[in-house]
């Protein structure tokens, strides 16, 4: 990762999360490792830079989980080889991911006197606090089963299978109602805001009355009693 390579991917993903015709998005890596982490020359440079040109920079980057983490399609993300540093926040913002069962992963910035900050909100929402506060002050090496158990991937995969996996992953959401997984995501976003139990009775009712009351909604069920696929637009 480098400053260049996040101001494109915040530009695309912007452009994405606009065009209502898109449902899905997949990060992948193009070469043997999906993200090695910060782009050496890029740390070289930002140590020689002073706190206001390192903050610009780093807002960069947690725009770019923000943008990912908080957008209304629906993520999924395939890992082969080394997954480090701003790697392992892809994944953290992702809502379904596919890691290789070859894979290698690291919070390596405590190695480095850094700290993995703009990713640790997502980090911590997928593990729980006292779990990332561990692999972050250890920066150990951690294995596809470590990050199955830690809950920062959904799935263990062949190499070779990672792309059908995603495939059938897809083509089984198809089946579900997308305003209706959009607004799930939102939900679940928003219950995590709300703390008087109260707010919850009212906000969840609503949505629910919404679903219910909608042209998704009532083409699902309709479908459902006519034992046939719903038309969904």
């Amino acid at each position: 990762m480098n400053i260049p390579m996040i101001k494109e991917l915040n530009e695309i993903i912007r452009e994405i999360n606009e065009d209502v015709g898109i449902h899905f998005i997949i990060i992948q890596g193009m070469g043997q490792n999906f993200c090695s982490g910060a782009d050496i020359n890029w740390m070289k440079e930002a140590g020689e830079l002073g706190f206001e040109d390192n903050l610009k920079d780093s807002l960069e980057l947690a725009e770019l989980f923000h943008q990912l983490f908080y957008s209304n399609k629906i993520l999924l993300t395939g890992i082969r080889g080394a997954c480090y540093g701003g790697g392992i926040g892809l994944a953290a913002v992702s809502d379904f991911v596919i890691a290789s069962s070859e894979s290698s992963f690291a919070f390596s910035e405590v190695k480095l006197g850094l700290v993995p900050a703009t990713i640790a909100p997502y980090v911590v929402h997928r593990t729980g606090r006292h779990k990332a506060k561990q692999v972050m002050l250890s920066g150990e090496k951690l294995t596809p089963p470590d990050m199955l158990n830690l809950g920062l991937i959904d799935k263990i995969s062949d190499p070779e299978q990672i792309d059908t996996e995603i495939a059938l992953l897809i083509e089984n959401l198809r089946l579900g109602g997308k305003r209706a997984q959009q607004t799930i995501k939102q939900l679940i976003s928003d219950l995590g805001n709300i703390t008087d139990w109260r707010d919850v009775k009212n906000y969840t009712a609503e949505i629910l009355a919404r679903a219910r009351s909608s042209a998704e909604g009532k083409e699902g069920v309709r479908a459902f009693l006519e034992k046939r696929k719903p038309n969904w637009d």
